[in-house]
């Protein structure tokens, strides 16, 4: 059993199912190893990228609105990061 707040689930005016960082954290941490890529089809708002940078991953990420797009850069920005667009 996995007891997580969601406490860490910011930006919920921007983004309508966002979640705690904590979530996909964990499974990231069970599943891979650092240095491994991990795969979000469903970008959203960009939390998986963040727990990804967090633990040493690579995250290759696919996101169809802007918005949401924007979003997660604003949310990488802030952490310093820069991401790179990938074709």
């Amino acid at each position: 059993t996995w007891r997580i707040s969601s406490n860490g689930a910011q930006q919920v005016d921007l983004h309508k199912a966002c979640f705690p960082i904590a979530l996909p954290e964990k499974a990231i941490e069970e599943f891979t190893k650092p240095g491994m890529v991990v795969y979000e089809p469903f970008c959203g708002s960009g939390t998986t990228l963040i727990a990804c940078e967090k633990l040493d991953r690579k995250a290759r990420c696919v996101e169809l609105s802007p918005s949401y797009v924007a979003v997660a850069l604003e949310r990488l920005s802030v952490l310093g990061l820069t991401p790179r667009l990938m074709s």
